[in-house]
């Protein structure tokens, strides 16, 4: 009797040891780490959501001016007009009203009245054009360099020095976009891309437009 009180004795010691300092050090360390991967992975996750829906609110933007300058409301060509700001925060979009004559070739017909092609406008941006809206990057993002090509393969970008400006016109009734660096229209400039970013870091998103008229928020990275 005396054994199996002893015995009962001992196992009630043992079971009220619980867990000893370490033992609970250990534990909220493993949880620390596991909460920090969890929320690291979250945050990340969340940027690069932000900046995709980012991407896809400019190729928009492009889109509605397409449909504009497509449509010929106005009689006149829609484009946006992007300056290197190193990086660039905002772009304006515009109805290239402009009577001046573009160089080194027009940039749609003019010279048949009753054809449906734009009479008015030189496929780039000045001080005559109107202004119809201001699109600004929100959320930390930044278009960090935009790069234009041309049939020959040479490359025009802001990060090289040679872009000051680009203008991305789109006239009825063809669909393909005429391009402008600095404000002189370039018949031979035939997509373009935007490199977007976050000033915060984090995965790249491109927005190309071709000569086709296609844009694309989910692009390839620009070729430099």
């Amino acid at each position: 009797m005396e054994h199996l009180h002893s015995h009962r004795s001992s196992r009630r010691v043992i079971s009220n040891q619980g867990f000893t300092l370490l033992e609970l050090l250990v534990v909220l360390a493993i949880i620390s780490i596991v909460m920090g991967v969890i929320f690291t992975n979250q945050n990340s996750f969340n940027k690069t959501l932000v900046l995709s829906n980012t991407a896809y609110d400019i190729a928009l933007s492009l889109q509605s001016t397409e449909m504009l300058g497509v449509g010929g409301r106005g009689n006149a060509g829609y484009g946006v007009h992007f300056v290197n700001g190193n990086p660039t925060k905002s772009f304006s979009i515009f109805g290239d009203i402009s009577s001046a004559v573009p160089l080194p070739a027009p940039c749609h017909s003019k010279d048949i009245p009753l054809s449906p092609n734009m009479h008015t406008g030189d496929c780039a941006y000045s001080e005559s054009d109107t202004v119809t809206a201001t699109y600004a990057i929100g959320n930390g993002f930044l278009i960090q360099d935009i790069c234009a090509s041309d049939s020959s393969g040479n490359s025009f970008c802001f990060s090289k020095g040679n872009l000051p400006s680009l203008d991305i016109v789109f006239s009825r009734p063809n669909p393909a976009p005429s391009m402008s660096i600095n404000g002189v229209y370039n018949p031979s400039l035939s997509n373009a891309c935007l490199k977007l970013i976050s000033a915060q870091g984090g995965t790249d998103r491109y927005i190309t437009v071709s000569i086709a008229g296609s844009i694309n928020a989910n692009a390839t990275p620009c070729t430099p």
